[in-house]
């Protein structure tokens, strides 16, 4: 991977295209799948494989890539796509968010449950808003 020298730092699918100097707008250039440069050769990626270099374009084309499904197995096409799943920190935080928000769902399914009037639900939440309120906002 080239060196990276200030600005914005490369997307983690980087790595797997190859960015084109061909610009499609003022903005984005075009890119083209490495996965599909190996399989089908540089010419004929360059016909048939070109997208925008944008994430949600490179996501799109890996999504229906027929050679990018079959260099990378399931479980790094998820790596790479999704980039979370190996995150131990992530599923930290994600479990530490799960045990702040199971008070606030079980007093929404209550409500909901017994339709509740608007001050009972104020109640609620105001208890909540107490009991974080000394709490830090950072995981």
């Amino acid at each position: 991977m080239k060196q990276h020298f200030g600005g914005r730092a490369p997307h983690r699918l980087t790595p797997y295209v190859e960015v084109l100097q061909t610009r499609v707008n003022k903005v984005n250039k075009a890119a083209v799948c490495k996965a599909c440069i190996d399989k089908l050769g540089r010419e004929i990626a360059l016909e048939r494989s070109i997208f925008t270099n944008t994430k949600a374009c490179t996501k799109a084309h890996f999504k229906k890539c027929q050679s990018f499904f079959e260099k990378y197995n399931e479980e790094e096409r998820a790596e790479i796509l999704h980039g979370f799943l190996d995150d131990n920190n992530w599923w930290e935080i994600i479990e530490e968010l799960k045990s702040h928000l199971l008070p606030f769902m079980a007093t929404l399914n209550h409500l909901q449950r017994d339709a509740a009037r608007l001050s009972d639900v104020l109640h609620s939440f105001a208890y909540f808003m107490q009991l974080y309120k000394n709490k830090s906002d950072s995981f």
